[in-house]
């Protein structure tokens, strides 16, 4: 067990950077090439009939 550590540790250790670096360079590369993407634009609440109706029988239930 103590060998197979000391020998996969190094390579972990040497892959590890190599694997940031690439993900922080796609980032990077990603950024320049589109601007980051807006949320869509809120729903107008207007569009929503007004749920007045719906509030009294639900209080007379309770």
């Amino acid at each position: 067990d103590g060998s197979f550590k000391g020998t996969a540790a190094p390579k972990v250790a040497l892959e590890a950077p190599k694997v940031v670096k690439e993900l922080e360079y796609r980032k990077s590369v990603d950024a320049e090439e589109k601007p980051e993407p807006h949320p869509p634009p809120p729903e107008p609440v207007i569009a929503e009939p007004p749920k007045v109706e719906a509030s009294p029988p639900l209080v007379d239930l309770l």
